[in-house]
């Protein structure tokens, strides 16, 4: 996929392999340094996939993840509609998760007292859903071809 000489849209620039590989990368959590997340590849292009969930539009549509960020952000953490995105600190993510982390977090695994009143529980998760990566929280490693020269 790199070019060889000549740029081209046939092929990808050293700095067009870097970001591609830095959205594939697994992030982390810029407080705790745990790992959050890693976007699978092989829906990019699917509308409805990553222009809806992760780009944004070629026509301008701002994409979900945008928008669900700054609602969170904005209403939630810094409690504020006008505040500027350039001002919110680690210390503000961290005292947004103390407080909402036990409200909207599912991180207990224990399904125990469901179980004993007699619950069933089936689930599905697409695997390349952009909106919430099934590798979210739970440091699965993964291995797909990373390789991007020839």
């Amino acid at each position: 996929m790199k070019c060889e000489s000549t740029e081209t849209n046939a092929c990808l620039t050293d700095a067009q392999i870097e970001t591609a590989q830095s959205i594939y990368q697994e992030q982390k959590d810029p407080v705790k340094g745990t790992t959050l997340y890693a976007v699978l590849p092989g829906a990019e292009a699917v509308e409805g996939s990553w222009g809806s969930w992760l780009t944004g539009a070629d026509d301008g549509t701002k994409s979900a993840a945008l928008g669900f960020t700054w609602n969170y952000l904005a209403n939630m953490v810094m409690q504020d509609p006008h505040f500027d995105p350039a001002k919110v600190t680690n210390a503000d993510l961290a005292r947004g998760e103390l407080h909402y982390a036990p409200i909207m977090d599912a991180s207990d695994p224990d399904l125990s007292a469901f179980r004993a009143h007699g619950g069933k529980l089936i689930q599905y998760h697409g695997w390349n859903d952009p909106g919430i990566p099934p590798v979210i929280r739970w440091n699965i490693t993964l291995a797909w071809p990373r390789t991007w020269e020839k």
